[in-house]
């Protein structure tokens, strides 16, 4: 291959990707114009159709009326404080709440896992061979002939943590 080919080989394919790149370009454009039509008709609708079905704007406002209103709200008066200190609070408690929840979640999931460790390790120093879950003595089969419970303490605490883990969640 001489350099005259290997040049022109490097020439089509710019080409390709400048024309790839347009048809890239074109329908992202295809794409940012149909989701702005779409929301041109959906505001012209909202705008027409109750005032053409004589609804009642309490249930249906107006998308004119609604820019007003909310400048309105964003005044503060000595009756009534500005819509951003209510929205403040809101996100506030929000995030207080959420975070309280994560961590006490996550503390009494720790303390139900730490507390069955203590319990098991308690339990091999007093008796010299722990019963674990997978003996035969320590399951039994039920009378109508399902699959065996365990009747050991230690698969009895994680399945009550995996359930509470699950209820706090």
């Amino acid at each position: 291959m001489s350099k005259v080919e290997s040049a022109g080989d490097s020439r089509r394919r710019a080409r390709n990707i400048c024309a790839w790149l347009q048809r890239e370009r074109r329908g992202h454009l295809f794409v940012r114009a149909t989701q702005l039509a779409i929301l041109v008709v959906f505001l012209v609708l909202w705008e027409v159709l109750p005032r053409a079905l004589s609804s009642i704007p309490l249930l249906t406002s107006y998308p004119s009326a609604l820019w007003p209103t909310f400048l309105e709200l964003l005044k503060a008066t000595p009756q009534q404080a500005s819509i951003l200190t209510h929205t403040w609070a809101t996100v506030l408690a929000t995030v207080l709440g959420f975070t309280g929840a994560m961590v006490l979640g996550t503390a009494v999931a720790a303390a139900l896992w730490w507390w069955d460790s203590a319990l098991q390790g308690a339990r091999s120093r007093i008796s010299s061979s722990p019963t674990p879950c997978r003996r035969r003595r320590s399951c039994r089969s039920s009378t109508s002939g399902s699959a065996p419970r365990c009747r050991s303490t230690a698969c009895r605490s994680r399945s009550r943590v995996f359930i509470t883990i699950l209820m706090i969640y």
